[in-house]
């Protein structure tokens, strides 16, 4: 007997549960590979939120004989993971631009500087890539975006800053 669970964006787990009997003789366990294979597909499409069932009206969609995912549904997983990671990047981005007007004396290093532009550059590279149907280029641009927003967004100058109330930092240069 096979359990399995499913966690999205962590991962999926299958345990195989030995019979009562299995266990008491300690005869060998030969799993059945094709029940964990397509337990694990199941799995691996859901994390990978691809559907195998369809309900659009007078369709019919073949089940899949050659690779795990179809091309067009490749497709639409480079599409998804390039919006989430450009919508990413750009709320990242967001955050950053507000945590700096509310900031008054912070100051933007050239490394800060740099990441922000890298990360804006591709946001709008991925945008274009996307709309021009070049998905694998969206895609990589996009991941770089977001990357690049992270990078500026935990960058240790910025963060230091945060800890310390302007109270708190006029008391160190006003003894």
């Amino acid at each position: 007997r096979l359990s399995a669970m499913i966690s999205p964006q962590w991962g999926a787990v299958q345990i195989l549960n030995p019979t009562h009997n299995n266990c008491e003789n300690n005869t060998e366990i030969v799993p059945d590979s094709r029940h964990i294979m397509a337990v694990f597909t199941s799995q691996f499409q859901i994390l990978l939120r691809v559907r195998d069932k369809f309900d659009i009206p007078n369709v019919k969609v073949n089940s899949v004989k050659g690779p795990l995912l179809r091309s067009w549904e490749l497709d639409g997983l480079f599409r998804m993971r390039t919006i989430e990671q450009i919508t990413t990047a750009s709320l990242t981005l967001q955050s950053l631009s507000k945590l700096l007007g509310e900031i008054s004396n912070i100051v933007i290093n050239e490394d800060v500087a740099s990441a922000i532009n890298e990360a804006v550059n591709n946001v709008n590279k991925a945008t274009v890539s996307l709309k021009q149907g070049k998905l694998t280029e969206a895609l990589q641009f996009s991941k770089i975006a977001f990357s690049a927003s992270e990078k500026a967004f935990s960058d240790p100058s910025l963060l230091a800053l945060l800890y310390f109330p302007d109270d708190q930092k006029y008391a160190v240069y006003i003894p």
